[in-house]
């Protein structure tokens, strides 16, 4: 225990060394020339102009010609510029690259273009079978691909708390891991199926691109469960700090990127408070709050990000939540079989996408009547005092049920 302790110190020191470097040599600047090639790892946002690709703390905004897509590798050249951008919360300075020369170059990577054309391939296929927003909802969960939905039904994920579900975000891994968690130990012992969520979750990190949100969510969930094999919080905790301590040393700009503090974030509360919910009741006799300890865990951790990162918050998200994570391991079963049949042939995998129609309808009748029947709590500015402050409370609380438990 002692040694995990002493390299948690080394690595903590290291990492500030490490911050210090990059917030002097390695963040972009305004008015500077750059000249770089960057892979895609997610498709680009399309915007009024053209697409919009997001590189660390830089905006770049390119053309409508060539068209881009996840994997590919671009060079771009440009000039850095500062500009304010008015929003719900007031103004902010962002850098943007407008680009003055932009190339598709060969990808040295055989994997990502391989992953890029099977994503392709079976967006197409889902679209074929489903509704746009049926097939956008399926396709989020399973590949974490960003679909265009309707306008009623974007803003209803959104009012109801349900945009991590569509996008496969580290909350959404944190979640998913917690379910299939639930379904193997009805079949298996408890270390099995600990094992046995670990292969699906990395599986699930492979079917979703291994994007950089995903593989963090997929490392983060994979060794609180490793720890848990051994019936060890502690080590579930300090394998957690030690696993983002090695990221944020690779690099360090992951430290601002909203998924990795919701996987920090949401992977810590199911550590640390999801054991004293489960000695409150026993959830597994009701078929809908089998998830509950995982989902309100999620929740208590992640709060004042959301809330600093977005200014808002849907209180019927608990409720929603749990009328409908359920769904998602059957449509991770049906979907994902359907995925792969779709690689055959789009006819192959209809049978499977119609399986999951009464769900994704269930789904859509929930998301919109909580969104006409909720409100949103709307929080101009969360002060860092304030979100250290509910830290600092949560952490006595915990101590002190861990004392008494």
């Amino acid at each position: 225990m002692k040694i995990f302790i002493y390299l948690f110190l080394a690595l903590l020191l290291i990492l500030l060394v490490r911050l210090f470097i990059y917030d002097n040599f390695e963040k972009f600047k305004k008015a500077e020339s750059v000249d770089f090639n960057h892979t895609l790892l997610d498709n680009p946002k399309e915007t009024y102009y053209g697409q919009q690709v997001r590189i660390r703390d830089l905006f770049v905004n390119v053309p409508t010609s060539p068209k881009l897509f996840y994997a590919d590798t671009i060079r771009v050249k440009g000039v850095v510029e500062e500009r304010i951008i008015s929003g719900s919360r007031g103004e902010r300075k962002i850098l943007v690259l407008e680009v003055s020369k932009i190339e598709k170059q060969k990808s040295v990577n055989f994997f990502l273009p391989l992953l890029g054309a099977i994503r392709t391939k079976v967006e197409k296929s889902f679209s074929k079978s489903l509704s746009t927003n049926y097939s956008g909802l399926l396709i989020g969960i399973i590949l974490g691909i960003k679909q265009v939905f309707t306008d009623d039904f974007s803003q209803g994920l959104s009012r109801t708390g349900l945009l991590h579900v569509v996008a496969a975000s580290g909350m959404n891994v944190s979640i998913v891991g917690g379910f299939l968690l639930t379904v193997f130990l009805k079949f298996f012992k408890r270390q099995n199926a600990l094992i046995i969520t670990i292969i699906f979750i990395f599986l699930y990190a492979l079917l979703a691109g291994f994007q950089a949100s995903i593989v963090r969510a997929a490392i983060m969930a994979s060794i609180a469960y490793g720890a848990l094999i051994f019936g060890r919080q502690n080590y579930a905790l300090l394998s957690l700090f030690l696993t983002s301590l090695v990221m944020l040393l690779i690099s360090p700009f992951t430290l601002f990127d909203v998924g990795f503090q919701l996987s920090f974030a949401a992977t810590l509360g199911i550590i640390t408070i999801k054991p004293f919910l489960d000695l409150l009741f026993d959830f597994k006799k009701l078929f809908f709050l089998e998830d509950f300890p995982t989902t309100i865990s999620a929740q208590i951790t992640t709060f004042p990000i959301i809330m600093s990162t977005f200014g808002n918050y849907s209180p019927v998200s608990i409720v929603t939540n749990i009328l409908l994570l359920w769904t998602i391991p059957i449509l991770m079963i049906f979907g994902g079989i359907g995925a792969i049949a779709s690689l055959i042939s789009p006819v192959l995998a209809a049978p499977f996408l119609y399986l999951c129609f009464p769900f994704l309808l269930f789904f859509e009748k929930i998301i919109l009547f909580f969104s006409k029947n909720s409100f949103m709590v709307n929080i101009e500015t969360f002060p860092a005092a304030l979100t250290i402050g509910y830290y600092i409370i949560l952490l006595a609380l915990i101590l002190k049920l861990k004392k008494h438990a």
